[in-house]
């Protein structure tokens, strides 16, 4: 883990650097993202990321299924992969522009700023045998939504009310999903950075 580059304390690749006692800093980044792509959000949405090479792998084909459940937050979603995921999310951002933004390439200052201003990190993978983005994105005050597997699962504690780093759903169970989504939307606070 390089947390000399995954890091908001001393990140380069965004404005100001933020920590622990300053999460507050993190409205700013959140506020950029929902101006840089025009997306329509209130005090009841979540600003949601997914970071990730667009495979089968990294649970693209059960998102496609379970985008339903996302459909009243919004959500950035940057990386390339295969030809049929990059057109779900196009058509997906192109349908519901003011909800879902698309950015099919890897673009390494981007990542950093969008980590820094979303609320949740959607990790939706069929295997995961040494993922990362998981525990860089703790650093950055943004909640990982993580599938129950391999690196995923070790590295992720539930988060009870009390304790915890992030949320789990059984892998590729669209009921257990939908059941956590309905949870998270229902009775979280929108400022979740405080909780990691």
């Amino acid at each position: 883990m390089d947390y000399s580059v995954w890091n908001p304390g001393t990140d380069k690749l965004i404005a100001e650097n933020y920590g622990p006692g300053s999460l507050s800093q993190k409205q700013k980044y959140r506020d950029a993202l929902i101006k840089k792509f025009s997306l329509k959000i209130d005090k009841s949405t979540f600003l949601l990321c997914m970071i990730s090479h667009l495979s089968s792998q990294k649970g693209i084909d059960f998102l496609m299924e379970a985008s339903e459940d996302l459909k009243d937050q919004c959500m950035v979603v940057l990386g390339e992969g295969d030809s049929k995921y990059e057109n779900f999310f196009s058509e997906l951002a192109k349908a519901n522009p003011r909800r879902f933004a698309v950015v099919l390439t890897f673009d390494d200052a981007l990542a950093h700023q969008v980590l820094a201003g979303s609320d949740i990190l959607l990790m939706p993978s069929i295997y995961e045998p040494c993922g990362l983005m998981q525990i860089y994105t703790l650093k950055y005050g943004t909640v990982p939504i993580v599938s129950s597997v391999g690196r995923l699962d070790d590295s992720v504690q539930p988060f009870d009310g009390k304790t915890g780093t992030g949320f789990k759903f059984a892998p590729n169970d669209r009921k257990s999903f939908s059941k956590l989504c309905k949870t998270l939307w229902s009775g979280l606070p929108i400022s979740l950075a405080e909780t990691v």
